[in-house]
């Protein structure tokens, strides 16, 4: 993981994530959900608003579908209640002000972000980091 509390919009976040081989965040459960969120919350207190990989397109019918940069399986997602709510905002945040639960908001904000990398084969991925 990198977390970056640089403020960027949504393309530039993730074009940063992909520079050092990674994506925007994609969040693949409750556990990971939990994990990350007490690692916001107890070294970047004062951030509020951090872009993940999920974001929206619309599809036949005027359909929205969620989706993870990188094609990521999108098996959980922890929106918070009346969540997503704007047809204009497309892109996604986790929020401290309403318990990093996730909200959806227009691209152009500029926001704290966090890059989840890919490990390298043989390579052991620690996320008890405290």
């Amino acid at each position: 993981y990198i977390v970056s509390t640089s403020l960027l919009n949504y393309t530039m976040s993730a074009s940063f994530c992909e520079h050092f081989n990674g994506h925007l965040v994609w969040i693949e459960n409750e556990s990971e959900q939990s994990w990350l969120a007490s690692v916001l919350s107890t070294h970047f207190p004062d951030t509020l608003y951090w872009y993940i990989g999920l974001y929206d397109t619309v599809g036949a019918n005027h359909a929205v579908h969620y989706q993870w940069i990188g094609g990521h399986k999108k098996l959980f997602t922890n929106f918070a209640a009346r969540e997503p709510g704007n047809e204009n905002e497309s892109c996604i945040t986790m929020e401290r002000p309403i318990g990093y639960k996730w909200a959806d908001v227009k691209c152009e904000r500029k926001e704290a972000f966090v890059c989840k990398m890919f490990a390298k084969r043989g390579t052991r991925v620690n996320q008890n980091l405290r």
